[in-house]
């Protein structure tokens, strides 16, 4: 099973849909499987995805940034609690995309969660029962301590990134030309 990158819907300037159409027209043979945190609005592109893709979307995959409050928070101000709304919080899966996907009658999309999941913080999800079908926990398995993302963020020469990303200049990094040969056996 293969993952959508962020990088694939950058290339569709944050549409979700044509960039899950083309994930699907190029992977027919995988479970349809959508990120849906590029636009930083995880209720509004889940339900964009099922509206279309119907019975063919398997699941979507929530990855908000630890450093993001999802748009519904913004617009439903009064779901604000004693809770941390940053990142993917079990407010934002249990009350805002099962609940939408479930009253519009998309009960069988699954819910992958990924983005700064540890041992604890999945614990903390099952003890709530938050209803999530798989955790995406790549990061916590390396244990380097080295956290980097390397996002695009300019496509064509205008800007272009997931929400919460933007270019920044560093005048320390310098421009390095490689010449190398690779052997096809």
């Amino acid at each position: 099973m293969g993952t959508m990158p962020h990088a694939l819907i950058q290339l569709f300037e944050g549409d979700i849909v044509a960039a899950t159409k083309a994930y699907h027209d190029t992977y027919p043979e995988d479970e349809l499987i959508s990120l849906v945190d590029y636009n930083n609005d995880v209720i509004t592109d889940s339900l964009k995805l099922a509206r279309f893709f119907g019975d063919e979307l398997k699941g979507v995959r929530i990855d908000t940034s630890q450093n993001m409050v999802d748009q519904y928070f913004f617009r439903h101000r009064d779901m604000l609690g004693p809770f941390d709304p940053r990142g993917v919080n079990p407010e934002l899966v249990l009350l805002c995309a099962r609940a939408a996907l479930d009253r519009e009658g998309y009960g069988h999309v699954k819910i992958l969660v990924s983005g700064g999941f540890t041992k604890d913080k999945i614990l903390e999800f099952e003890k709530n029962n938050v209803p999530v079908d798989m955790y995406g926990i790549g990061n916590s398995l390396l244990k380097i301590g080295i956290g980097f993302t390397g996002d695009n963020v300019i496509l064509n020469g205008k800007p272009q990134a997931k929400a919460g990303r933007r270019y920044r200049p560093n005048p320390r990094l310098e421009k390095v030309e490689l010449e190398f040969e690779i052997e096809m056996t």
